[in-house]
């Protein structure tokens, strides 16, 4: 952990987002006159799907939506529903 005073943190920013941008689990205290008012951590990653979309197209080339529909249709009428 790390901690810097306002004027310090404003300063070195761009350094402390650096370092959380190349994974570094780090944390970081912004002090107040000698008291932490703020803390920077950082973002649980999300996963980015947008790289995922389409990347089964063109692999169940024997999908069928009325088969699926019908399937669908089979285990509502299974379940009760």
């Amino acid at each position: 952990m790390s901690s810097a005073t306002i004027a310090q943190t404003r300063d070195g920013f761009s350094g402390i987002v650096q370092r959380l941008v190349s994974g570094e689990t780090m944390e970081h205290l912004v002090l107040y006159r000698n008291r932490p008012v703020a803390r920077i951590v950082p973002v649980e990653s999300t996963r980015d799907v947008s790289k995922r979309i389409g990347v089964m197209k063109g692999k169940w080339d024997d999908f069928s939506y009325d088969e699926f529909q019908e399937l669908d249709d089979e285990i509502a009428d299974a379940m009760g529903v």
